[in-house]
């Protein structure tokens, strides 16, 4: 499931956003405008690019998340990453763009946030309080837009990734650490397995609720921080999430195409659905890598160091 996806990489997200905003505060930079800026240079470049791609490739006509078709607000609002609270621009700009704008916000409410929660049993309160809004959210929204794709409704999914990062600075945390790697390395593996078998294939309750999934993907960072599991952490799983950010936005645009490549390389008649799972996945994830290869190296990397620079010179905003 896609949306099972998004969601680990929130808590993901979450978790070394907080670890490594947490060092630099450690080392005396302050949470602030620096921060934004690296963000914001991180994730814009590729992000505006496809919205410039899909909008040239598309145009402006109806599509499905815009059924009278796109608008020059909708661009806009996309452009500003403010595009998740405004249902016309949320998914229709650039396909699958919901998540982007989710993080734009995760982006703004961290300062604010891990001042809050400056330890572990403090910020679980914060959970509690994320579950609420977006059970308010989605009965204010009343349909509005669809639900898994708001901001709101996965704000306990990066309390949750703020929780796994702060659990390691716990005491209890020390404990984990002392177990055998292997011990705690073979925990992960099953957790990861009990994330990509067991629960997208339980009751349309459990596989609906993105919480569940997302503790779950909490707890893996967890193991995985006390005890990388070569299986899980890799040269491979490495260099994709690498140009993971880039395979999610290009890899829209080649769904059509390549479903209709596999369906060619297996045989229209031949009846094997998995076979052609299999294949396509295989088509799409390796023409996504090397496309991703490349806007990785020509585009994100650029813009990162960009954000280096100008974060050295942007005013701090001092918090504490």
């Amino acid at each position: 499931s896609g949306g099972f996806g998004v969601d680990l990489f929130f808590v993901v997200s979450a978790f070394s956003l907080t670890r490594s905003t947490l060092a630099r505060a450690a080392g005396g930079e302050a949470v602030g405008v620096a921060f934004l800026v690296r963000r914001v240079a991180r994730i814009g470049p590729a992000f505006w690019l496809a919205a410039f791609g899909y909008t040239a490739w598309f145009g402006m006509g109806p599509r499905l998340f815009a059924p009278s078709g796109i608008t020059g607000l909708d661009i806009g609002l996309t452009a500003l990453m403010l595009h998740v609270w405004w249902p016309n621009a949320l998914n229709s700009v650039v396909p699958g763009g919901w998540s982007i704008g989710c993080e734009m916000m995760f982006y703004l409410l961290l300062p604010a946030v891990l001042g809050v929660a400056s330890r572990f049993g403090r910020g679980m309160a914060l959970l509690p309080l994320g579950l609420m809004l977006a059970q308010l959210g989605g009965w204010a929204l009343g349909g509005a837009a669809p639900q898994p794709f708001g901001f709101i409704a996965q704000l306990p999914v990066f309390v949750i990734g703020i929780l796994a990062c702060r659990a390691t600075q716990a005491p209890g945390f020390a404990r984990i650490r002392r177990l055998p790697r292997r011990l705690v390395a073979g925990a992960a593996v099953l957790v990861f397995a009990v994330m990509v078998a067991a629960l997208p294939q339980a009751t349309s309750r459990l596989a609906q609720n993105t919480v569940a999934f997302a503790l779950l993907a909490g707890l893996l960072c967890l193991l995985l921080h006390a005890a990388p599991a070569r299986l899980l952490v890799n040269r491979v799983t490495v260099a994709l999430g690498r140009v993971s950010y880039s395979m999610y936005l290009v890899h829209f645009v080649l769904l059509a195409p390549l479903f209709a490549a596999a369906r060619w390389l297996v045989g229209a008649g031949a009846g094997d659905d998995s076979g052609l799972l299999a294949v396509y996945f295989a088509l799409v994830a390796g023409a996504a890598f090397l496309v991703a290869t490349v806007t990785f190296r020509l585009v994100e990397q650029p813009g990162m160091a960009v954000g280096r620079r100008l974060a050295e010179a942007a005013p701090r905003l001092v918090t504490n």
